[in-house]
């Protein structure tokens, strides 16, 4: 609009351009059902199984599972917490679930358990969710998941699930 107020052009060039897709803000966590059969996928699935656990007890982020070291699990001031590495390489310490330390116990040294690119981790993780008909979902709904449980429990404390999530703000 500019360039044709000061005559430089006659035409709007960004008229051709589409609108950028915005993205959705609402959380889109799995549906309890589904939840539950990717929590006991078959052995084959094992550790499609095991991500499935880290990413709705945790809320982990693929990027995180994917590298996430053997030795990431440590006692705490008040129980057991998971050390993971995060989004701008900050290091955080989430409360470990139970089920989180039964996965997690087998594991050791700091080398990372999957070693894998996050997108594989996704896709994976789908291809497990499609052998029990589960189709159109993302690894990150985990994290929905966990999130929209974590407000349940703490009586909507965004701030509780903020910090949980490691958000830089509610």
């Amino acid at each position: 609009n500019d360039l044709i107020r000061l005559g430089w052009v006659d035409n709007d060039p960004m008229a051709r351009l589409k609108t950028p897709h915005t993205p959705r803000r609402s959380p889109r966590p799995l549906p309890n059902g589904e939840l539950d059969l990717l929590m006991h996928l078959p052995d084959e699935f094992k550790r499609e199984r095991e991500w499935t656990t880290l990413g709705a007890y945790s809320g982990l982020r693929a990027g995180e599972v994917a590298s996430l070291p053997g030795n990431a699990l440590h006692m705490g001031n008040h129980g057991m917490v998971l050390q993971v590495l995060g989004k701008g390489n900050l290091v955080s310490e989430i409360p470990a679930h139970p089920k989180v330390v039964e996965i997690l116990e087998q594991y050791s040294g700091p080398e990372p358990i999957w070693d894998m690119w996050p997108t594989s981790v996704n896709r994976a993780w789908q291809r497990a969710g499609r052998s029990v008909g589960i189709t159109g979902r993302v690894f990150h709904q985990l994290r929905h998941s966990y999130a929209t449980r974590l407000y349940v429990v703490t009586g909507g404390s965004l701030l509780a699930v903020a910090s949980a999530c490691r958000h830089a703000s509610v």
